[in-house]
């Protein structure tokens, strides 16, 4: 998956090689809870269900939040289409009627549980996918220090040597044999020092990274040069 914005713009490729974007006002302090869903669903953090679950529970919130004719769920429940009110029939306890207010209610309930113990299920694995990341930087920053270490005594113990070496005495020839010495006892040091470095996919996927091919560059290129058009039409 990538991610590229602008101020006013979003653009998400998704790891299935489609491209979707949100178009979000720059002039506004933040975006509607239905496209913070969709941005959610577009960056694969919710699954197509999990997704479902979310909206379905948006429907209830913005009939009784914002629109003032809707004064109970049963109002609510009544202009529902057919496929929401089936959807929201799979939250009832047994014997539960959606022609009864006390029943939606709990019905409602347990969509908000189950929307509530996703976010902690997220938040979790988010916990965790963090603790891996920053184990797989230390790890490696670790190597590192042990290769800087090491460079550091090699180059340390071979410029020493030269300063208390007499270059002018006839016998120098005896210094390129002390620093050979000096060399061959390094490089078992370095071979000796864990030779990891960052594995790409293991990386990428703790990461969320993912190399696009030229066609996907193409399309989000297009996407991009519209946009901005656009923008410098209305300006």
């Amino acid at each position: 998956m990538m991610v590229a914005n602008r101020p006013g713009f979003l653009v998400i490729l998704r790891r299935n090689g489609v491209v979707s974007f949100i178009i979000i006002s720059s002039n506004k302090a933040g975006i509607s809870f239905k496209n913070k869903i969709d941005l959610l669903f577009d960056l694969e953090v919710f699954t197509k269900a999990e997704n479902a679950e979310m909206e379905l529970l948006s429907v209830f919130r913005n009939k009784l939040l914002h629109d003032i004719s809707f004064s109970s769920l049963l109002s609510v429940v009544q202009q529902l289409d057919s496929s929401l009110k089936t959807k929201f029939r799979g939250y009832f306890e047994d014997k539960g009627s959606i022609d009864d207010e006390v029943h939606c209610k709990r019905a409602l309930a347990n969509i908000f549980l189950k929307n509530i113990q996703t976010i902690r299920f997220k938040v979790q694995h988010l916990r965790e996918l963090n603790q891996s990341k920053n184990e797989l930087i230390q790890e490696n920053l670790k190597i590192n220090l042990q290769h800087i270490d090491v460079f550091y005594d090699f180059t340390d113990e071979i410029c020493i040597k030269i300063e208390q070496s007499n270059l002018e005495h006839p016998d120098l020839a005896n210094l390129a044999a002390d620093l050979l010495v000096s060399i061959e006892k390094f490089q078992k040091l370095f071979s000796g020092v864990e030779k990891k470095v960052f594995n790409f996919d293991v990386f990428a996927s703790l990461f969320g990274l993912r190399k696009m091919d030229e066609a996907q560059n193409a399309e989000l290129r297009l996407l991009h040069d519209a946009y901005f058009n656009a923008r410098q039409k209305k300006s």
